[in-house]
């Protein structure tokens, strides 16, 4: 009977490290999914959202170690030598002085958010870096065009806001001719039309501005109920700087200190509109993300 019993238990033993190991495949798959699709805040090592007061600016060059406010961090890549559109792995490390792995705070759904922005600003990517069960690194995955890019990392860990920009260049030719920006205030995307209307009409470097996006459905089958913004993103002329307005406003308070002052304006005044100081001159990007569709707007900053 003894011998029995230590059977039947190994057996339980093994079905269930075979559940275990299944269900952490499958939670490592939907961590991938949610990287592909903006991000969904499904991830392990972060805890709940806790309010930002304070904002840590600087450069992180890629492949180096940086020592800021309470962390050390790092962000590694082997970027190709040739052109491939195959996507290139970025790794962050995010440590204590220990040299522990940190848990990172959850804002605006997930723990870190990162804009690939090509200098030229005719490419933009958003993605969700996710850290799998017993990994020490968060791990996202993109494909970069040849040229260069900057790559701008948001993260929150006790209150602070982590801001960091790494420049990329990426080796190859690229033969594309690209016109000018289209700086008209008007997109369709997705059965809307979506108009952006600007307080002053010329915008100035220094000189508060409210940008305002005033939404009209196109298609008899959409509704201004199932239309929603979740960020606008502004990236600076080539690219050295990115500031994300996250929807829920959670970045508002320090978006002075972080050098870009921008505040969402009260829903009871306007749905979607933005108080925004610009902080240097030339064209800007704005890239709306808003409901099945982004957008992209360039604005004229003047000196």
């Amino acid at each position: 009977m003894l011998t029995t019993n230590r059977g039947l238990l190994a057996l339980l033993v093994i079905a269930n490290m075979l559940v275990f190991s299944f269900v952490g495949y499958e939670v490592k798959e939907i961590f991938f999914r949610a990287h592909t699709d903006g991000g969904s805040g499904v991830t392990y090592g972060a805890e709940k959202e806790v309010p930002i007061t304070k904002a840590l600016v600087a450069g992180l060059p890629l492949n180096t170690t940086l020592a800021l406010g309470d962390l050390f961090l790092r962000v590694s890549s082997s970027l190709p030598n040739t052109h491939t559109t195959t996507s290139t792995r970025f790794s962050w490390s995010v440590l204590d002085a220990f040299g522990t792995p940190v848990t990172l705070n959850i804002f605006h759904l997930v723990p870190m958010h990162t804009y690939f922005v090509k200098d030229d600003l005719r490419a933009l990517r958003h993605v969700h870096p996710t850290r799998a069960r017993g990994s020490d690194t968060w791990d996202g995955f993109t494909a970069l065009s040849p040229g260069t890019w900057h790559l701008t990392t948001q993260l929150s860990y006790r209150g602070s806001l982590y801001h960091l920009t790494t420049p990329l260049t990426v080796r190859g030719t690229t033969h594309a001719s690209f016109p000018e920006p289209n700086l008209s205030l008007e997109r369709s995307t997705n059965g809307y039309t979506i108009r952006l209307t600007t307080t002053p009409h010329t915008l100035q470097r220094g000189v508060p501005a409210r940008l305002a996006f005033e939404i009209t459905p196109s298609d008899k089958n959409k509704s201004l109920s199932s239309f929603s913004i979740q960020d606008v993103l502004f990236a600076s002329p080539e690219s050295e700087f990115v500031w994300n307005t996250h929807g829920n406003r959670i970045t508002d308070a320090v978006s002075g200190e972080a050098g870009f002052p921008s505040v969402r304006t009260a829903s009871s005044v306007h749905p979607y509109a933005y108080d925004v100081t610009f902080p240097r001159p030339g064209v800007w990007l704005i890239d709306l993300e808003a409901t099945g569709g982004t957008p992209y707007f360039y604005l004229d900053v003047k000196e």
